[in-house]
């Protein structure tokens, strides 16, 4: 009797661990194959507040990239494209990891000047990414299949 109570403690909290979901969706068990795709930014949110749409505008300061792609790869490498107001591109690679059983998402960029970042991950589903950073303001970004 004590086996059969064994093996069932097991096997429940296999299941109840493989089944562990973002906070707004997405399971643990599916991002590393749910990253691995190119992504574009569609919104930026600072404390709530929207401060780039989808069509590269931003809200509160001069200047910004019109669009910014990110390709995952399944490597742990990645390649970026930002696009600025006057269309002109500027190619980049990252490195990236996930953290903490997956919940976070490590990366450092090389291209345009270094820049590392830890990123609480919110939604990993296979057409909509949506992380977020904390520093002295919470910025949220959206990220749909390219």
């Amino acid at each position: 009797m004590r086996q059969h109570v064994l093996i069932l403690g097991i096997a429940l909290a296999a299941l109840f661990t493989g089944c562990k979901k973002y906070e707004d969706g997405g399971t643990y068990k599916s991002a590393e194959k749910n990253i691995t795709q190119t992504w574009t930014l569609n919104k930026v949110f600072r404390n709530n507040l929207e401060i780039l749409n989808r069509c590269g505008l931003n809200a509160d300061s001069n200047g910004f990239w019109c669009k910014q792609i990110l390709s995952f790869l399944d490597n742990g490498a990645g390649s970026l494209l930002w696009t600025n107001p006057a269309g002109i591109d500027s190619p980049g690679t990252f490195t990236w990891f996930f953290l903490e059983e997956k919940s976070k998402v490590y990366i450092s960029f090389y291209e345009g000047g270094n820049f590392n970042g830890i990123f609480s991950i919110k939604r990993l589903g296979k057409k909509s990414f949506h992380i977020q950073a904390t520093s002295d303001d919470v910025y949220d970004l959206e990220f749909g299949v390219n």
